[in-house]
């Protein structure tokens, strides 16, 4: 059987594309890329954990992949993220994508512990967002656009609000001005910490069918001053709770007609 080849026995040289799907992903550690392999897209879905058996045991970034542009773990492939490692020059685009069960083992890593080095946009799905504190960029990314897609509130872990401070209710004001600000910055006061995503240099954030509350583990005063915020078919009826009850929503500093 070809899963009993030893780690890195298979000689691929320089691949353009890589994409594994389910038992097929237990080969990764068997393969061999060349030290100066540049990917354009690395793509692995699992939908169950026997898919990923043979690698979760690996040690934390001991598949090299190289130079990634497009890096999309699906599923139960996404708890492989802290096994890969990348060059340290690195720039890519991250898609990360899964549900409760799929990614159990990653939440188990410390906090800021898996590192990525430069990302020039990250977009996380359903319950990958809980991931979000266990990424560490360079200190000096800049992201173009942090995305979060389909995530509702009871998918946030516990864990995900730990470094966050809530603020005052008039901070959720800023999603929906009745008139744009004038040319100075609108901003939002309130105590805030250092540390995490909360201070990654972000240009954008985009959020699609997805609670306003995943905002408490982003932002706090020592935030970074976006250029733009999206918000895109926001529940309705968890508007309305927002300002009718105490809960704080802090979006932070934002450009002149960034939203």
């Amino acid at each position: 059987s070809i899963l009993r080849a030893k780690d890195n026995s298979i000689w691929l040289g320089k691949m353009k594309n890589i994409w594994l799907e389910r038992l097929a992903i237990n080969l990764l550690p068997k393969l061999r890329l060349h030290e100066d392999s540049e990917i354009e897209e690395f793509y692995l879905y699992a939908w169950g954990r026997e898919y990923v058996s043979e690698i979760l045991g690996a040690g934390d970034r001991s598949i090299w992949l190289g130079k990634v542009k497009s890096l999309k773990l699906k599923n139960c492939a996404v708890n492989l993220l802290p096994k890969l490692k990348l060059h340290e020059d690195n720039m890519m685009d991250v898609c990360l994508s899964g549900c409760q069960r799929d990614i159990s083992e990653i939440l188990l890593k410390k906090d800021r512990s898996i590192w990525l080095g430069r990302v020039k946009s990250l977009r996380l799905e359903w319950y990958a967002i809980s991931i979000l504190p266990k990424l560490r960029l360079h200190e000096d990314n800049v992201m173009d656009s942090l995305e979060i897609v389909n995530v509702s509130r009871y998918m946030l872990q516990k864990g995900f609000f730990s470094n966050t401070i809530e603020l005052a209710r008039s901070a959720l004001e800023v999603l929906f001005p009745s008139k744009t600000g004038d040319s100075q910055t609108e901003q939002l006061l309130g105590p805030g910490m250092d540390g995490g995503c909360c201070g990654w240099k972000i240009k954008k954030i985009k959020m699609k069918d997805s609670t306003l509350y995943a905002l408490q583990g982003i932002r706090t005063d020592k935030s970074c001053v976006l250029d733009r915020f999206e918000l895109t078919n926001p529940e309705e009826e968890e508007v309305k709770k927002i300002f009718r009850s105490d809960e704080r929503v802090y979006l932070g500093k934002i450009k002149q007609n960034g939203l």
